[in-house]
């Protein structure tokens, strides 16, 4: 079937280059009122981002992760390496250029940075996960509302502050994105490539290596498949990083999944489904319900039961904070700002019911502003 002229000229008018341009800037306007905001908190103190220790901006496991880019050893473990990696690699550079805002202001710029990736790179997705159908869509800026209404829902995510606090989770979404973007397209080693980063960047991306791994194997054995050379190429460099890093740890404290026991005796986490189940199972607060809006995401992927629709259920599912990985408890509301399945349903269910959409959108900002208000003064999140 044709596609009608209309439709055509849409998609065909925007270069691949101004549609990353174009994702880079809806990324960043969706994030602006938070900067505002913490500039104005900052004004307040007489300090802005760029003097002082931005004890303002930098609070919590900030700190955490910017003494872990000093010195990190298997002690160290229930905080995964790459995070601390990337911030002694940016405060290196700031101060080969004579920038040096100290390990701080490096854990600030990491954090940003992949905000912003995050962001443009999820929008991106969307509108690659959703197929244009072969009748005219109203699209703004070359992108379908639908994608638009996701990217939103991620924005206005109320634990989503923590990103551009100096936290991992922006660096995570980000490769989790572009590991599924990447076999969306069939670039098999560069997923697989960031599938081992993933790796070694939060305990949930162990799982998310998993699921990522398995779902190259049974690519392997689809027919006709053109390039197996590469995607063993990518299997091997899914696993390597972390094999490197129990390596690593096998070397310097004689047990190879040290991050475990780091885990338990460090943080009480541990593999026990029923007992996490118990702490689970009913609760209505409202970090309960991005758990079961989680699990509903999962099922509603996993039922459509196609290759990328099943990977992404997976991960969803994986994502959800049950205790299938070192819990035990819900640890906290913010790790659900890491999983794309849930703004992608969101998403989905927005473009149905407007009037939804302005309920959830309204709620996420109330939800939001209560959480910028508490961590003015207190641990939220």
């Amino acid at each position: 079937m044709s596609q009608p002229k209309d439709f055509v000229s849409k998609t065909a008018e925007i270069s691949t280059r101004r549609r990353i341009g174009i994702a880079l800037a809806g990324a960043l306007v969706f994030r602006l009122p938070y900067w505002i905001f913490q500039l104005w908190v900052a004004r307040l103190q007489s300090l802005w981002p760029w003097q002082g220790d931005q004890h303002t901006w930098c609070i919590w496991d900030c700190n955490i992760y910017t003494q872990l880019s000093q010195d990190y050893s298997p002690a160290h473990s229930a905080f995964f390496p790459l995070f601390p990696l990337l911030i002694r690699g940016a405060h290196f550079i700031l101060t080969m250029l004579g920038l040096d805002f100290g390990p701080n202001g490096a854990a600030l710029l990491v954090s940003n940075v992949f905000t912003l990736l995050a962001g443009a790179l999820f929008l991106l997705y969307a509108e690659r996960l959703w197929p244009r159908t072969s009748q005219p869509q109203k699209t703004v800026y070359g992108f379908s509302y639908k994608s638009w209404l996701a990217l939103l829902f991620l924005s206005i995510f109320p634990e989503g502050h923590f990103w551009m606090r100096g936290y991992g989770e922006a660096v995570f979404f980000a490769l989790l994105v572009a590991i599924l973007l990447s076999f969306r397209n069939s670039k098999w080693i560069l997923g697989g490539l960031l599938c081992g980063l993933i790796s070694i960047s939060r305990p949930p991306g162990l799982w998310v290596a998993a699921a990522c791994g398995a779902y190259l194997i049974t690519r392997l054995f689809v027919n006709g498949q053109p390039r197996r050379g590469r995607i063993t190429a990518g299997i091997l460099l899914c696993g390597l990083p972390f094999l490197g890093f129990m390596s690593w740890l096998w070397i310097k404290s004689g047990n190879p999944i040290y991050f475990y026991t780091a885990q338990t005796q460090g943080w009480g986490r541990h593999f026990n489904l029923l007992e996490g189940l118990r702490d689970h199972l009913p609760r209505w607060d409202a970090g309960h319900l991005y758990l079961y809006f989680g699990l509903f995401a999962a099922l509603r992927f996993l039922r459509r039961r196609s290759g990328d629709w099943l990977l992404l259920g997976a991960i969803t599912l994986l994502l959800t904070d049950l205790p299938i990985y070192f819990g035990g408890f819900y640890s906290y509301v913010r790790f659900a700002s890491a999983s794309p399945g849930i703004f992608l349903t969101a998403a989905e269910l927005g473009e149905e019911s407007p009037w939804g959409t302005l309920a959830l959108a309204l709620w996420c900002l109330v939800r939001l502003g209560i959480q910028m208000h508490q961590s003015l003064t207190g641990w939220v999140g």
